[in-house]
């Protein structure tokens, strides 16, 4: 009965039961292990990825999902299954959105995911180049994972000056950057670059 109110609440699809333990899935990319015997200890729920081609993956940056997406429950303590799970949803939330805003952003300009071995940072970098200005830039993004609840706020974008035929000033390279651009999260209005010459 609890699993089944766990399921309806929280979009999780039965997989089957071992003992105390069930098995959920979650967007067909993500098993979730929780043992029943004890709801208020959080090392009761563990995850792991899904094992088998997906005919339409539900997700864009396959890197990201391996790397990170296990990390996510731990970002930030939690003391009971339940707590830990709804962490998990919370973080999820802003992780797929970077991931589709990664995707989107890629569309256009080229997107490159740096593996710097970094647990708690996810960085990637865009190049960008406006022939009609002369110039051309590389933007440097990084992304903590506790700061993922708050995605896009909290991000963190620098950006390299590679080449430029005049001087430039980080608000008129965004709005370059937001017109040459598929609509996104991450470059809008309201984003910060900090440029270094």
């Amino acid at each position: 009965m609890k699993f089944k109110l766990l399921q309806a609440l929280s979009n999780l699809k039965y997989v089957q039961t071992s003992g105390n333990s069930i098995i959920f899935e979650f967007k067909k990319l993500i098993h979730i292990k929780i043992d029943f015997s004890n709801l208020n200890d959080s090392n009761n729920i563990t995850y792991s990825l899904v094992d088998r081609e997906l005919s339409f993956p539900p997700f864009y940056n396959w890197f990201l999902l391996n790397n990170f997406v296990l990390k996510l429950p731990y970002t930030v303590p939690s003391t009971t299954v339940l707590e830990n799970f709804s962490n998990f949803k919370k973080y999820w939330q802003g992780f797929s959105n970077l991931d589709y805003d990664i995707y989107k952003i890629s569309l256009k300009l080229p997107v490159k995911i740096l593996d710097d071995n970094d647990d708690d940072v996810i960085r990637f970098s865009i190049r960008y180049y406006s022939s009609k200005h002369g110039f051309k830039i590389l933007l440097n993004v990084a992304v903590n994972l506790p700061d993922l609840i708050e995605y896009p706020k909290k991000v963190s974008i620098s950006g390299e000056i590679v080449r430029s035929t005049s001087e430039l000033e980080s608000k008129f390279i965004l709005d370059n950057l937001i017109k040459d651009t598929v609509k996104n999260g991450l470059l809008t209005e309201e984003t910060y670059i900090s440029l270094s010459p």
